[in-house]
């Protein structure tokens, strides 16, 4: 990342009080585990990864999210339990949408000529981390083993895209775009 350049990443995020109930469980693994890094961002699917972007250039970001939200309606997705990236990461699991993985695949899309560096992706496993980066491996498995079978079921309407900034300490909105339709930033 250059020097001017500020990193970004493009995201679902659930409605509130949904999120609110998110923040809080993601506090409650801060506190268990010993892993609070995943509180520097509200919980949410990444749909593009972070990458760094001059300023200037953000008005491409947010043109692509007006030009791939009105062509999707909001749609209901399902949280249903808990998932491991091992040996770092404790997620939500999020259940498989085709509305979901076409929303991302056309972001990416959208974005490719104006950012190569985003056209390249991994496979797209949609969930919310709630632990991350900063969870040792004791952790990572007394975590593990005491959520691996516990029912976490809840379902949300996914009815916008956001674009999120790191601020040099935490992840913020910075615009979001309604499906369907388009609206201000929040």
């Amino acid at each position: 990342m250059h020097s001017k350049e500020s990193l970004y990443f493009l995201a679902a995020i659930p409605p509130a009080p949904l999120r609110n109930e998110l923040y809080e469980l993601k506090r409650e693994f801060a506190q268990q585990y010993k892993s609070s890094k995943a509180l520097n961002s509200p919980a949410h699917i990444t749909l593009v990864p972070p990458f760094g972007l001059e300023a200037g250039k953000v008005v491409h970001l947010t043109d692509a999210m007006q030009l791939v939200a009105p062509c999707f309606d909001p749609f209901i997705l399902q949280i249903d339990g808990f998932g491991v990236f091992a040996p770092k990461v404790v997620y939500l699991r999020i259940d498989d949408h085709p509305a979901l993985r076409r929303l991302q695949a056309s972001l990416f899309e959208v974005l490719k000529p104006h950012h190569g560096q985003v056209a390249s992706h991994k496979v797209f496993i949609p969930h919310i981390t709630l632990a991350n980066r900063d969870l040792a491996p004791e952790m990572f498995e007394l975590a593990w083993q005491q959520h691996k079978t516990t029912s976490y079921k809840r379902p949300f309407m996914l009815d916008s895209i956001s674009l999120l900034k790191h601020n040099g300490h935490r992840w913020e909105v910075e615009v979001e775009v309604a499906l369907g339709k388009i609206f201000s930033p929040t």
